[in-house]
């Protein structure tokens, strides 16, 4: 599979960024100063996936704020959305994101109906790391929809068909299947079940051990590290992100490990720690000057620079 610089993060993170600060607002104005009618009005303009889940937390944030009719209509405005989205896989993020939305506000036929809908889309899901990941998503808005068997249920068949994710040419992707049980692990944390969560965490790790390509296995380390960070565990997350680092360094080859180092700080980065990060972008320019052949080195050089010129923006 090739390197993705963007991990998806759960349901529940989502969520909490979506609807912090809530509660407090007047019923014509939104946190951002703007009225709830502009917001609606962006909101419109945006492609289907993404204005859906803009239109959720616009709703929300209007019930919060008292705005009963303005909610309403923003809810339908959002199931409108839902209903031209094609991917299965969005539309279970919608869905679960309205249904989240929908028991916070204890409005629980609107969170069964969003609930219901949810698991009609991931039950149509082919591939079978989509189908993992919404699982995964689908778990978190069954539990918030106090629905816990359901939600274990729904996280035990998402492990079993990450054990089916494999590379185009039919050999198992390990690297995959290691992003994808770090997302089940988180789940199982969010849902209330952390021995279940340390069980599958411990799977993602022996699938990353198990990569034979060394950069990967480091960027498979370090995505672990950062979801465990994600998930307010500082130990386990140093700990992993160290192994992470240890094993960038280990690589010979100057090419590969510059590409590591600098991919390792990328995830180092995006949860805050941008002076070590910073410390290993240094050391993969130096690595990537030593890569012997002049247009690889070149190659290498400018990936580097890329990374440290967006880590400083």
């Amino acid at each position: 599979m090739p390197f993705d610089p963007i991990a998806r993060v759960s349901v529940v993170v989502l969520l909490a960024v979506a609807f912090s600060g809530c509660g407090s607002e007047g019923p014509a104005r939104a946190p951002s100063g703007r009225s709830y009618a502009d917001e609606v009005n962006a909101a419109l303009k945006l492609p289907p996936e993404t204005r859906a889940l803009e239109l959720v937390k616009i709703a929300y944030r209007r019930a919060k704020a008292k705005d009963e009719f303005g909610a309403e209509e923003t809810f339908q405005q959002a199931l409108a959305a839902c209903r031209q989205i094609n991917d299965p896989a969005a539309l279970v993020e919608a869905y679960a994101l309205m249904a989240e939305a929908h028991c916070r506000l204890a409005n629980q036929p609107a969170a069964q109906y969003a609930t219901r809908s949810a698991e009609e889309a991931a039950a149509r899901i082919q591939d079978p790391e989509a189908k993992s990941r919404a699982l995964a998503t689908l778990a978190e808005a069954q539990a918030a929809a106090q629905n816990p068997t359901a939600a274990l249920e729904t996280l035990k068949s998402a492990e079993q068909t990450a054990a089916t994710i494999k590379n185009p040419d039919g050999t198992p992707d390990p690297y995959t299947r290691t992003l994808v049980l770090s997302r089940i692990a988180a789940a199982y944390q969010e849902i209330g079940k952390p021995s279940e969560s340390d069980r599958v965490f411990q799977a993602a790790a022996a699938q990353a051990d198990s990569l034979d390509n060394e950069r990967l296995r480091a960027v498979s380390i370090a995505e672990i590290g950062v979801t465990l960070a994600k998930l307010n565990k500082p130990e386990a997350s140093a700990k992993t992100l160290d192994q992470a680092v240890a094993t960038a360094r280990k690589i010979a080859k100057p090419q590969p490990k510059a590409y590591a180092l600098a991919e390792v700080a990328q995830r180092l980065a995006g949860i805050g720690q941008t002076d070590k990060a910073g410390q290993l972008l240094e050391e993969a320019d130096t690595f990537a000057h030593k890569v012997p052949e002049p247009d690889q080195q070149q190659q290498t050089v400018d990936k580097v620079r890329q990374i440290m010129d967006e880590l400083r923006k």
